[in-house]
């Protein structure tokens, strides 16, 4: 439940304008409608991912009827959304645990007539922006969007690395027992580590990127450390999208040997759509380095 921590410093009201505000194609924010037990799609959603809120709904079947009335918002990009800087995420949290400190007596029930809460035209309207997020398709985005929940004493806010030919030993070892990795949590942490910067086409130059500073209650299948999305399982899982399904006959291309039989090496293949390269990035990116 920790991705839901921050969410206990502002008043369901305002989650509630958030969400709304969250929608929309251009956003590439999806709707989840839920009312009296059944789930609705939005009309917003892009034919291309409209799989995905099929299998958000698939996995929901067997307990749908226990949810209570309101609407969800589904990040259909691979990409997280939403980066707090460090010192209002500070806040959020100091917020958010008082409220938890101060919330008094449990109540087993939810409220009455919920659904009128979601009543859009009832909801008041941001005098902000027309839409709470930024098109950063392409750009870098470990400095401004990346670290920026990080410390601002932290070497990922303090260091720019230019010479990327060689490796950053100071960045590693915080994580490492020589050299092997030896903290695996520690070392998703971008804090110490500015040379992410140059090694993951998510922070090199994204696909697709449309990110916010403010926490908007946006749900994403993973996220890089330090962003604030919510999480939930990916949909590939409940649909079919990719199936393992080899076939016992050496034969035939889908039969996989026994692992004792596999040859000692590893390399990637598929997609490499992690980032888009168009100066070069793709030398700095995962799979291409792999």
């Amino acid at each position: 439940m920790d991705d839901l921590q921050l969410f206990w410093a502002i008043k369901p009201a305002e989650i509630r304008r958030r969400t709304h505000e969250a929608f929309g194609d251009w956003n590439e924010v999806a709707k989840l409608s839920i009312r009296s037990g059944t789930a609705e799609i939005g009309p917003d959603v892009k034919p291309t991912h409209r799989w995905m809120l099929d299998g958000v709904t698939a996995t929901m079947k067997n307990y749908i009827a226990a949810i209570p009335d309101m609407d969800l918002g589904f990040n259909i990009n691979d990409e997280p959304r939403i980066a707090i800087a460090y010192k209002n995420l500070e806040t959020l949290l100091k917020d958010s645990t008082s409220t938890q400190s101060r919330k008094g007596t449990v109540i087993n029930e939810f409220s009455k007539d919920r659904a009128q809460g979601w009543n859009y035209s009832a909801i008041s309207q941001s005098d902000g922006p027309p839409t709470p997020f930024t098109d950063q398709s392409f750009l870098p985005s470990f400095h401004t969007y990346g670290s920026i929940s990080c410390p601002p004493s932290s070497p990922a806010r303090q260091s720019r690395l230019w010479d990327t030919r060689t490796l950053c030993t100071a960045c590693v070892a915080p994580h490492s027992t020589s050299i092997f990795l030896s903290n695996w949590t520690l070392s998703a942490s971008p804090c110490h580590q500015p040379d992410l910067a140059h090694l993951h086409g998510f922070y090199l130059s994204p696909a697709a990127f449309k990110p916010s500073h403010t926490l908007y209650p946006v749900f994403s299948q993973s996220k890089a450390a330090g962003y604030a999305d919510i999480r939930y399982p990916s949909p590939w899982n409940y649909i079919d999208k990719a199936v393992y399904a080899p076939s016992p006959n050496a034969s035939l291309p889908t039969f996989d040997p026994p692992f004792a039989s596999k040859s000692d090496s590893l390399f990637w293949r598929g997609a490499t759509s992690e980032g888009l390269s168009r100066f070069g990035e793709w030398q700095g990116m995962a799979r291409q380095r792999l």
